[in-house]
Formats: structure tokens, sequence, C-alpha cells
């Protein structure tokens, strides 16, 4: 953890917004050309408050915690929340006898609701899991990890 990472968890609004279970997505560092003065965003995830935290700083103070109901908007995830959404599904698929299953690599994006598109209400992955790149899919599960719950599976036949 960063030390704008750790003002941000120990600023009373910000780590009101963030919860205990928050994973940090980006950083997006700016310049105004004209002033030269330079500041920095922050985007996380909260899985305890389903909400996209944004913190802008400013000279490394906070000057704005903005959040947004992920309903509304999801920032692109992590190599750690696929690595988390695949083992979930593994585990599912392993618990089911599906053997097969361990041999395979994992590939995850991030979700949409079926009918009307959209953000789910929580943070939720597809995953699938197939021999190589250019595979099709063998199992391929959705997978909710504000909830810690599999949604949805499919295998092939």
């Amino acid at each position: 953890m960063d030390r704008l990472e750790r003002k941000a968890r120990t600023h009373p609004e910000a780590n009101r917004a963030l919860g205990n279970r928050s994973t940090r997505i980006t950083v997006i560092d700016r310049e105004d050309k004209t002033t030269g003065k330079k500041a920095t965003q922050m985007v996380f995830f909260s899985r305890d408050n389903n909400a996209t935290v944004e913190v802008e700083f400013d000279n490394e103070k906070i000057q704005a915690v903005r959040s947004i109901p992920a309903r509304e908007y999801q920032p692109e995830i992590t190599d750690e929340e696929i690595a988390e959404a695949a083992q979930l599904a593994r585990t599912h698929f392993l618990n089911q006898g599906l053997a097969r299953i361990a041999d395979l690599k994992a590939y995850g994006i991030l979700a949409y609701k079926p009918k009307g598109g959209g953000f789910f209400d929580t943070r939720v992955l597809y995953v699938s899991f197939q021999q190589h790149d250019d595979a099709l899919p063998e199992f391929e599960a959705l997978v909710d990890l504000t909830n810690q719950l599999i949604l949805k599976t499919r295998q092939e036949q």
C-alpha cells in the first residue's frame, strides 16, 4: 500500500466510503497545463458499500471523496479480482466432482445484466475456463464477489 492509499484509508470520509473490503483499481495522475498544478485520483471498488469510490488528491491532500453506486458505474476489474472469482468458481466445479477444471486456464471480465444491460448491483465477474486463449470455454460461471456467491454456471456437454 503506498502513501496515498494509506491516506485514503485513514481519512474519515474516504474510509467510510471504502469500508473494510475494497480493491484499489487504478491511479490517475493529471497536470494542469496552464498552472502546472498536479492532481491525483485513486479509484477503488468497495464491496462493503457496493460502490465505486473516487478519492481526489491535490498535493497529497484529499480534496474530495465521491461514491457511485455499483448499478450506475463500475471500474474495470483487476487481475486479483479475476483470480479470486476464478478460485470461487473452480472450487464450485471441483465440489461437483468436475476434476477437469483443475487443468484449465481461467479468464475473466466484468459482467453486465443480461436483460436490459447495465451493471449488476454488486461486483459480478464472468469467468470462463478453457485450454488456451483461442479455445472455446469448457466451463463458465457468473461470480458475485461482493457476496462470495456463484450466480450461474454452464459447462460444455
